[in-house]
């Protein structure tokens, strides 16, 4: 092989709808989110809607897993149920990365992060948990090295 192999992540954002946590403002974070993951060397496989129900995990989960990715990163718009991330990850089991968006205090990411970090944790799933603002330097940097690490995980595990 030749070359410079890139990740490939699948990007989608979360929200948790009716419960005044600012919803609204998911669409725009998402799209805030993609533009600042393109200059990262990564092939972006990303969702056209927001996973704001388990139905729409069960279905990017599918539409995932069908892509071969090597992780999932994951942008928390809004606090979200841990039983989103679980339906995803029944249907495509990688690591994840949750990227808990804290632009206003409101929407309280960060808590739905956490609820869901001993989730992740007790069913055995790779993952990190990072918040801050979208585009936040170190976070960026940070999402690329894991999945450059989900990547090179997925070459070893067909090597001989």
């Amino acid at each position: 092989m030749t070359g410079k192999q890139s990740p490939k992540a699948g990007v989608l954002g979360l929200t948790f709808p009716g419960y005044y946590l600012g919803d609204e403002k998911g669409e725009q974070k998402y799209q805030e989110f993609l533009s600042a993951l393109q200059p990262l060397e990564m092939d972006v496989i990303d969702l056209d809607y927001l996973i704001t129900d388990n139905e729409k995990a069960r279905q990017a989960g599918k539409f995932l897993n069908n892509e071969k990715i090597d992780c999932i990163i994951a942008l928390l718009t809004t606090f979200i149920p841990d039983h989103f991330l679980v339906n995803l990850l029944d249907e495509c089991d990688v690591p994840v990365f949750l990227y808990a968006v804290e632009q206003e205090i409101d929407c309280i990411s960060l808590v739905g992060a956490m609820l869901t970090n001993p989730t992740l944790y007790d069913l055995g799933k790779v993952y990190e948990i990072r918040a801050g603002e979208i585009g936040d330097v170190g976070i960026m940097n940070r999402t690329l090295v894991f999945a450059r690490a989900a990547m090179l995980s997925n070459v070893l595990k067909t090597m001989r």
